[in-house]
Order: structure tokens, then sequence, then C-alpha cells
């Protein structure tokens, strides 16, 4: 894998240079100071990664928009979390600066693993890939009525919809939101996150409409709810509703491994025969699909989320 670190000063690049250095392991490591200088390596060879703490943006959008199959990573060390969802508009993830060489290296092999398992091609429509949301509208109508709205309202909108869900997914695992704990579940992103920080998200656009809610994904994610103790419904809730989405998304918007790891195995199995190659929740994933396609007689009857 190839990574690309930018700073504002060769000060900050050549201490994080040295901290990711000294971790990763037959990883290239590349350099560049401010946006110009970035943007002059990123055009002269193919990266697979690109870390920024640059703080106006302009680096991360042009990356955006010229070179989509590079995940883009900013290190913020931003206060207000309108400044943290300005970034997620062109960044894949958010991470807290100052930021530790070991947290931003297992974040990286993480990537490194998703990124082996897809072409260039895939890659660049995957990081292209800004929102898929389908419920933005209604989201944007119960957060106006300040009423109706709260946590329990708004997670099972969110959780009508797989993209709604993975864009709700990726804020709450910015360190800004996260707190240093993996989340998994929605009720647990939605509190985290807060209202009025979904309500700025909305503003910034990152929960646009572009595709119908997928009646499968929803029905395998009660299916698969259904079938684990109470401790770990909502996870497997998750797992099931986001089993259809491109794995290497996830992972691009740094989604807690459990979920991401699922959903490759889950579409490994799709393609192949055989039980999942993986435990855990990518058994309970082929075993709620095999459920949900046996009850389904022309149009699918959703299966009942057990109490």
């Amino acid at each position: 894998m190839r990574v690309l670190l930018v700073e504002a000063t060769m000060d900050e690049l050549l201490e994080l240079e040295r901290g990711v250095t000294e971790l990763a392991d037959g990883w290239e490591i590349d350099v560049a100071v401010g946006t110009r200088g970035a943007l002059a390596v990123l055009g002269a060879a193919p990266f697979d990664v690109l870390v920024t703490s640059l703080d106006d943006g302009e680096l991360l959008e042009e990356a955006r928009l010229r070179y989509p199959e590079v995940a883009r990573i900013a290190l913020s060390a931003e206060t207000d979390h309108a400044a943290v969802l300005w970034l997620l508009r062109a960044a894949h993830q958010v991470l807290s600066k100052p930021c530790r060489a070991d947290a931003l290296v297992r974040n990286l092999q993480h990537l490194d693993e998703a990124l082996a398992r897809v072409s260039e091609d895939e890659r660049a429509a995957s990081g292209g890939i800004d929102s898929f949301a389908a419920a933005g509208g209604p989201l944007a109508t119960l957060l106006r009525d300040r009423s109706r709205a709260d946590v329990a309202s708004v997670s099972a909108l969110v959780g009508s919809d797989a993209g709604l869900a993975a864009k709700v997914l990726q804020i709450a695992n910015t360190d800004f939101f996260s707190r240093g704990c993996p989340v998994v579940d929605l009720p647990t992103a939605v509190q985290r996150v807060g209202l009025e920080a979904l309500r700025s998200a909305l503003a910034c656009g990152l929960f646009a409409s572009t595709r119908q809610p997928e009646r499968v994904s929803l029905a395998v994610a009660n299916a698969a709810a259904s079938l684990v103790p109470l401790r770990l419904r909502d996870e497997a809730f998750v797992a099931g509703l986001l089993s259809d989405v491109d794995a290497q998304l996830l992972a691009l918007w740094g989604l807690p491994a459990s979920i991401v790891d699922a959903a490759a195995a889950q579409q490994v199995s799709a393609s192949s025969t055989g039980p999942a190659r993986d435990g855990g929740l990518a058994v309970v994933l082929q075993v709620a699909r095999a459920q949900v396609a046996a009850v389904a007689h022309g149009t699918l009857r959703v299966v009942a989320r057990a109490a």
C-alpha cells in the first residue's frame, strides 16, 4: 500500500512520518507539505491513501474530484462539530489531531485489507460515493419537528435505510463523536452524534437522496436481530441492514471491523457455495438471508423483529 502524508510544515510532517514508518510493515510512505505540494505528488504517481491535517478542506476536495480511487483521511484538531461534519463532505474518515501513530496505523491496516479485495476501478467507484441515503428528506422533516424528534424516533428512521444508517455510523465513528470506542449500533450512534449535529449534517448535504430503500436489506436486518441474544441485537440489525453495501465503502467510511468483515464475508458467500468462511455475524447473516429467501413469495414478507 502506498500512503501520502501531508502536513502544513516540515517539522509536523517529519514527526508524523517517523511515527508511521516505525510501525508500518511493507508500505511505501511519501510526504508532502501543503496543498500544492500534495497535488503535485498525487499527480506524479498512484497512491492508495491520503492522510492530511490541512484544515482548509481544499486538498481533500481536489483529491475527491481528481483521484476518487484514493482513500482520504483527515486529521483534525477541530472542537466544533460543524467543522468536523464539513470535513466529511470530502474526507472518508476524520481522526483527531494530534493522532497517535499506532491508532493511525490500525486504521490504515484496516483500509489495506479492504483495498486488497477490489480493483482500482472499484476503488474509484466507491471512493466517489459521498452519500447514498434514501431517507434524507424524511429525516429532515423529523428533525425539524422538535416536539417529536428524539433518539428513539430518529434511530428508528435511520434504521429503515441502509444508506442513511451507513452515513450516521460514519459520522459517529469519527474520533470527535466516538470518544475512542467503535460505534456498532444505531441508538448509540444517534446519541453520540446528537440531534443538533444531525441537523448540521443535513445542512452540509451529507444525506443527499440518490436511491430507493432496500426492502431485502431491512428484512435481513430484522431476521438477523431475531437470531442473536438481546445484547447483540442492535449490532446484528446493523450488520444485516448493511450486508448488501459494498464492504470496501464501509471500510473507507471507518465503520467498525465487525460490520465491515460481516458484509465482506456475506458478499463473498453470495458468489460462492457453502457456509460463510468467517464465524460470528457472518454466519448469522447467512442464516438470516436464507430465512428471508424462504418466506419470499413474489413479494417479500418482512421477518418480524423479536421483542
